[in-house]
């Protein structure tokens, strides 16, 4: 790297944050989601920015490579902390302590000092928040109040939430017309640990609607996951046989916390698709017959 290279890739870690990005892994098992961690680093020569990315189990594994020609970067949250005080606010602290903060914490059987902790982007767009009251030592306050990585939307759409798993009652992959079937599913809330700009980050999906696609044009949009036979929550009825592919897309919401603060938002979305599975829909017609079935 020339010289001047490297004084212009200092400014800009400095100005803005440093470069990092969350690069898709591949699709990982739903029992093994919240045991790995995915640790994200980055290189930069004249040229490019190489990202990557490393899943730890036993010890750190290349998974995925990606090479950019622009610089990734990761949006920063600014943390203000200020006694946990009446009067006080994000924008308005008295000099002096008031008791209440001095003796929240030792009535909780914690140590240190109450205090507000308030949030918000480092661009602006948005004024302070608070996020939670946390009791806090002396030595604890500078790491506390330091600015943290913020997890976007798009990061939180790249890491790898499972899809949910689909059942169909009757369970033979095969249904009647006119006859209610049964579609439930199963989907839990994921924890993701990472590594971002050197920081413990735990990214949480919870999922809290789905999308039915049924194969005939039909489809459910619902926020009930359903349950098995007889309780029939979420059922479908086809008019027509044929095989229908039925597929359901869930959607997440996300949340992440920095070195075990409080759960913050992230604004946007994820949805995952579960791939269709085909069902056979028949048509039962009935008959007379002369003599009695057999018993």
């Amino acid at each position: 790297m020339t010289p001047l290279a490297s004084a212009l890739a200092t400014v800009v870690v400095t100005v803005f944050s440093q470069v990092a990005a969350i690069v898709p892994s591949p699709t990982i098992s739903p029992d093994r989601t919240a045991r790995e961690t995915a640790t994200l680093t980055a290189k930069q020569d004249d040229a490019a920015t190489d990202i990557y990315a490393h899943r730890s189990m036993n010890g750190p594994t290349p998974v995925s490579h990606q090479r950019s020609r622009d610089l990734a970067t990761v949006p920063v949250v600014e943390r203000k902390l200020v006694p946990a005080c009446p009067d006080n606010s994000a924008t308005n602290q008295a000099e002096a302590l008031c008791v209440g903060a001095t003796q929240a914490c030792e009535a909780m059987g914690q140590q240190g000092i109450s205090y507000w902790l308030f949030t918000r982007p480092a661009d602006g767009s948005a004024g302070w928040q608070l996020a939670e009251q946390r009791c806090l030592r002396p030595e604890e306050v500078a790491a506390a109040a330091a600015p943290v990585p913020a997890v976007t939307a798009e990061q939180f759409r790249r890491l790898p939430w499972p899809p949910a798993v689909v059942h169909i009652q009757p369970g033979n992959g095969r249904t009647l017309v006119n006859v209610p079937t049964n579609v439930y599913l199963e989907a839990a809330t994921r924890v993701v640990p990472t590594v971002l700009l050197g920081q413990q980050v735990q990214v949480r999906a919870t999922p809290v609607t789905y999308t039915w696609s049924f194969g005939d044009g039909a489809t459910l949009h619902t926020s009930d996951a359903g349950a098995p036979y007889p309780d029939l929550r979420t059922t479908h009825v086809y008019t027509r046989a044929g095989t229908m592919p039925v597929g359901l897309t869930t959607t997440y919401r996300g949340e992440y916390s920095v070195a075990g603060g409080a759960w913050l938002p992230i604004d946007g979305t994820a949805q995952v698709v579960t791939p269709p599975a085909d069902l056979i829909v028949v048509a039962a017609r009935s008959e007379l017959v002369e003599s009695p079935l057999p018993s």
